[in-house]
């Protein structure tokens, strides 16, 4: 009847139509009918329960729907117009149905069974359920897509077993629920790329690496959950038991008990220096700060002073414990980020010069212009190493090294930028010389 209906009042605007019934007319009629459409000679194809699946035509931007689909035939149909064409980047669906409600609930079992295919591990995070919207913007997508690629920028995620170490290394449950929050959006944006056929955002992804990644980081959290799990359940009661209990035995076993707190204060004094030793970017503002706590501290009370006892003891052990934690996660960032300069720490540490955090993805135009010099200077110097001899020469090369490479990442040139990048990466490289 709309087929009639239509082409009455069609005749007069010179449009064209096609009514497809899968018992009317034979194939090849059918499939001619479908041809035409897709090359523009047919505007309209009325269908009922033909064309759900196998069906392509990127031209194809209005959906009329004059009756309700369900489950899984409906993503079928509504993708039918989500396909990118020329400057249409969405499509349309005008609903005579009332399709809303059925639509929710089959777009979320679509996603629960997503959930549940590629769920690797269960953390019980409820806030990072992945369900979303399957008609999600192409501006959404890219967003996405930006997200998780910043994220990921500050892991070497193309070496699984590097990338697990410097998972392990973390200890910042937060950290990791962000790091697992954008390989779930990576996995997302995926899946709503393959179903509606957006061939240009699945090659951005590599599903499976992503799907390894989440495996890493999911077992990490579960790991933290369990730690947690063992040290939150009733703190304030454990807490006041363990105060009593060394109350008690410091008053029970006298000296001795102390020399052994003392001894471990001892370690752990011993373990913080070496940290503070091995961190190779000692300009670093946090590290300095650290420093300074870390030598305050020791200042504050000699060990073998007669006014040392427990109490003493008790709060120079909780304090220099986080200093070494502290200093500790400073040493494991700054050799995550020398990693991503394949382990030279020249480049990490003119890196953090710019970006005190040393997060790539605060700046990952910076990490991407220092990537392209470090080629072109690294080369150079192999060539000829005499040039560091003569500083100003090499300074002026190295200058104009960081423009080509601000240009060549497409990033807008700060005079004052790259002067201050020529003065530390100059003066990295001409350290590095005169020490060899």
């Amino acid at each position: 009847m709309m087929f009639e209906i239509f082409n009455k009042n069609a005749v007069c605007h010179d449009l064209k139509s096609a009514l497809i019934l899968h018992d009317e007319n034979d194939k090849e009629t059918r499939d001619k009918q479908i041809t035409d459409f897709k090359e523009g000679r047919i505007d309209f194809l009325f269908v009922y329960s033909m064309l759900l699946t196998g069906f392509d035509a990127p031209r194809l931007k209005k959906l009329y729907l004059g009756r309700k689909v369900k489950s899984h035939n409906l993503l079928q149909t509504l993708t039918r117009v989500n396909r990118p064409y020329k400057d249409f980047r969405i499509g349309y669906v005008v609903d005579f149905a009332d399709i809303s409600k059925e639509f929710d609930v089959t777009n979320k079992a679509y996603f629960d069974e997503l959930n549940r295919e590629y769920d690797t591990a269960t953390t019980g995070e409820n806030e990072n359920d992945v369900f979303g919207s399957l008609f999600m913007s192409k501006d959404e997508i890219d967003e996405k897509v930006r997200n998780f690629i910043s994220v990921l920028s500050d892991f070497s995620t193309d070496n699984l077993e590097l990338f697990s170490q410097q998972v392990i290394a973390i200890t910042d449950r937060e950290a990791i629920l962000k790091l697992k929050k954008a390989l779930e959006n990576a996995r997302e944006v995926y899946n709503i790329a393959r179903l509606i056929g957006d061939t240009e955002t699945l090659k951005e992804i590599d599903f499976k690496l992503i799907s390894q990644l989440l495996a890493e980081v999911s077992n990490r959290l579960q790991l933290l959950n369990l730690q947690n799990a063992i040290t939150d359940v009733d703190s304030r009661e454990l807490l006041n038991v363990a105060i009593e209990g060394v109350v008690f035995d410091f008053a029970k076993v006298g000296e001795e008990m102390l020399q052994m707190l003392a001894n471990d204060l001892q370690e752990t004094a011993h373990r913080t220096r070496d940290e503070l030793r091995n961190n190779w970017y000692q300009k670093d503002p946090e590290w300095v700060s650290l420093y300074e706590e870390f030598r305050n501290l020791l200042a504050k009370r000699d060990i073998a002073n007669t006014d040392f006892d427990s109490e003493t003891a008790k709060f120079m052990s909780q304090e220099l414990l986080q200093i070494y934690n502290r200093i500790k996660e400073l040493n494991r960032k700054n050799s995550v980020l020398a990693t991503k300069f394949d382990g030279d720490k020249k480049y990490a540490r003119i890196f953090k010069s710019q970006e005190e955090s040393g997060t790539i993805s605060n700046r990952i135009w910076l990490y991407d212009v220092l990537r392209t010099a470090k080629i072109t200077i690294d080369n150079r110097v192999s060539e000829n190493e005499g040039m560091l001899a003569n500083e100003a020469y090499f300074k002026r090369d190295v200058g104009q090294i960081l423009v080509n490479s601000f240009e060549t990442v497409k990033q807008e040139i700060d005079a004052s930028i790259i002067t201050n990048l020529t003065e530390v990466t100059a003066s990295e490289y001409l350290g590095e010389y005169t020490t060899i």
